[in-house]
């Protein structure tokens, strides 16, 4: 696992795919034991952000725009590794009313991160996800989560939402992108969108949270 072992380099775990301009780090099932093995580790809170800084101040390695980390939808080590490394976060949510109880344990959890080993990431955005229009229970959960982002936290909500969509499973059963699947559907119009959000989003943001990055990293939580 890259976390766990200090020594490994960034630049070994990236593999290609063939969508230009879009290369990964994949995950593995090792990843599942790694709070696990992080819990009685030095600095562990911090592997994933001094793995990316080694990454970029290397003069032998292809630098990229942006840098995307998603999330497991708990707020162990991954997560907070996660949110040390980031510049900014996006927070995707339901429409439940326990995401919006889990949206204060993450304002808890970011507090605490930045108090105590200098973590600096803002939110960039909330983004409501996995949205029925025809169901009203949605439809008042996103009221209330509208009403309390706003009330609360200011213009964080995404204009964009993304609704429930069969082309989104379809997409992943297939290995491909929805928007390159099914370009023309809901769901990819909807990500698009989004995209664009989040880079006039980040136009407008302060720069300087990370000075070791020249770019920004951006930890998408559950």
């Amino acid at each position: 696992c890259l976390l766990t072992m200090p020594r490994y380099p960034m630049e070994r775990a990236i593999v290609s795919t063939q969508i230009p301009n879009l290369d990964l780090v994949p995950s593995s099932g090792r990843l599942s034991d790694c709070d696990k093995t992080l819990v009685m580790e030095v600095g562990r809170e911090g592997r994933l952000r001094t793995k990316l800084r080694d990454f970029y101040r290397s003069v032998l390695t292809e630098k990229y725009d942006l840098v995307l980390v998603d999330c497991p939808p708990s707020l162990g080590l991954l997560t907070i590794n996660a949110l040390t490394a980031a510049t900014h976060m996006i927070v995707p949510v339901t429409t439940k009313f326990y995401a919006l109880k889990g949206m204060s344990l993450l304002g808890d959890l970011v507090a605490t991160l930045h108090e105590q080993i200098g973590a600096t990431v803002k939110l960039l955005g909330i983004l409501v996800t996995m949205f029925d229009k025809n169901t009203a229970l949605d439809v008042t959960v996103y009221r209330l989560l509208k009403e309390k982002v706003e009330g609360e936290y200011g213009n964080y909500l995404f204009s964009t939402i993304v609704s429930k969509s069969v082309v989104v499973s379809e997409a992943e059963a297939g290995g491909v992108p929805v928007l390159l699947r099914e370009p023309e559907s809901r769901a990819a119009v909807a990500y698009h969108a989004l995209s664009e959000e989040v880079l006039d989003r980040l136009r407008f943001s302060p720069p300087g949270l990370l000075s070791a990055f020249s770019d920004p990293v951006l930890a998408g939580v559950r």
